[in-house]
């Protein structure tokens, strides 16, 4: 900008306080015609318990089917997706994790763990990644999705 002269700033004072961001909890919605929806934004440890609670919950609302929405969930440990798929599976192979500083983990479900049987839909994005890429993953391969 020819000709212009800077303008000085001020002083301002500003006081900032250190928190710890709580990673928002899995929330269930019955959707308008009775479909289930769960929307993840990040998982973490807690994750796999609090999923379990909201099927529960969706489930005595008579949902009838889900919604799992995993769309930029980006964030997380790649084993934490583990107990997550674990909840829609009957058992079987999620996948397997490898990688240069991690040793060849192969990750299984447990039929008891299951808890939705019912019809699902999965909902991703170019910003699903990590765990939520690992719940995906082992979804569409064993053709849980509708």
């Amino acid at each position: 900008m020819q000709g212009s002269v800077p303008v000085p700033l001020s002083e301002i004072e500003i006081t900032a306080v250190r928190e710890r961001i709580q990673p928002t909890a899995a929330k269930g919605k019955v959707l308008e015609g009775g479909a289930g929806y769960l929307a993840l934004r990040e998982i973490t440890e807690h994750s796999s318990e609090e999923i379990r609670g909201e099927l529960e919950s969706l489930r005595a609302n008579h949902a009838r089917g889900l919604v799992l929405d995993l769309r930029g969930c980006a964030f997380g440990d790649p084993k934490l997706g583990a107990p997550i798929a674990e909840l829609f599976l009957a058992g079987g192979p999620i996948g397997k994790l490898t990688g240069r500083r991690v040793k060849e983990q192969i990750l299984e479900a447990k039929a008891a763990h299951g808890v939705w049987h019912d019809p699902l839909t999965v909902l991703v994005d170019s910003g699903t990644a990590g765990p939520a890429e690992v719940v995906a993953g082992a979804l569409f391969d064993a053709g849980r999705p509708v």
